[in-house]
């Protein structure tokens, strides 16, 4: 075989091994998440950049082992007395998956928890690493972010404490539905990449953790409009550059009204914080100053911008009667 026949096929072979693994990784790419999932990855997350370590990136493989755990947890309850020795936890996983089913009771099943991104997913040959949690009410980001960081374990592993010290979690993955929420972490960088970015504003407020609500749903033509903005997770965020528009209700569509730009209008204080004291926005219904120019009737809403904290916007109705 000549030369460059010989490079021809390591070329041919090169290119069928990316080929390959194109293929394997578009296996394990995952939808965006939800507002609850993009809540509780924010809340691991401002949790560690308050105890001085960096952010984790939500990636695709490591998220696929979360939520195909919660969707076995909550069909199958593999964590009950319905399963093996009645001793299992929240760590087992039921036989009813292309998985290595197991009933989790402690360390001796350690490395059949470990192993599961390898078993489910097609990319990621790492270990993985679980924190679990259930709540018979139904579970939350905030129940389980609180449930966590109560527990010396639970907070050992987010933290990189305790017999994780000196690891630095490279991946995370996260489910939360039904009665169960889990993260998962893994040392090693996820060759699939990143989870995608949602496209809807309210989960990308839900991920700032940023809340608004009306004061009232009604109020009377001449008053002035109150809303209320809180922090809702852990953290602060940063309301410089935050404006907001009014829209109303015209014929079933939304319409421009009203807009205060961050030229002629900002907060006092330009930090938001969890746990801290709500902030107010007035919104004054004469235009202009004209006591006369009061808003009509109808429905309207307000539009909420902090660019500094999270793209899109926070949204609330009222009406004006």
């Amino acid at each position: 075989m000549t030369r460059s026949g010989s490079f021809g096929v390591k070329l041919l072979t090169l290119s069928i091994f990316l080929l390959a693994s194109l293929i394997v990784q578009a296996s394990d790419l995952q939808s965006p998440l939800t507002e609850e999932e993009w809540q509780l990855a924010r809340m691991v997350n401002d949790y560690r950049e308050e105890n001085g370590l960096s952010a984790v990136i939500v990636t695709n493989s490591l998220t696929k082992v979360a939520r195909a755990h919660v969707t076995d947890l909550n069909a199958h309850h593999p964590d009950t007395e319905t399963f093996g020795t009645g001793d299992c936890n929240r760590h087992s996983w039921s036989s009813h998956g292309d998985w290595t089913a197991v009933c989790y009771t402690g360390s001796a099943q350690a490395s059949q928890m470990w192993n599961k991104p390898r078993e489910i997913t097609e990319s990621y040959n790492g270990n993985g690493y679980e924190i679990a949690y259930w709540n018979s009410q139904g579970a939350t980001p905030s129940s389980a972010m609180n449930d966590w960081m109560s527990s010396t374990a639970h907070s050992d592993t987010i933290l990189q404490r305790g017999i994780f010290a000196g690891t630095v979690w490279q991946a995370m993955g996260v489910a939360i539905d039904g009665n169960y929420a889990v993260v998962w972490f893994g040392k090693d960088p996820d060759p699939a990449g990143p989870v995608p970015t949602t496209d809807t504003s309210e989960a990308e407020a839900a991920y700032a953790g940023l809340t608004l609500t009306a004061r009232k749903e009604e109020y009377a033509r001449g008053e002035t409009v109150e809303f209320v903005l809180r922090k809702a997770t852990p953290g602060s965020a940063s309301l410089e550059e935050a404006y907001y528009e009014i829209e109303k209700e015209v014929d079933g569509e939304w319409r421009a009204y009203f807009k205060a730009s961050p030229d002629n209008w900002r907060f006092k204080t330009p930090i938001i914080e969890f746990g801290g004291v709500a902030k107010g926005i007035q919104w004054d219904q004469r235009q202009r100053g004209d006591p006369e120019n009061v808003a009509s009737r109808g429905g309207y809403r307000i539009k909420f911008y902090a660019p500094e904290a999270f793209d899109g916007s926070l949204t609330a109705e009222f009406a004006i009667v």
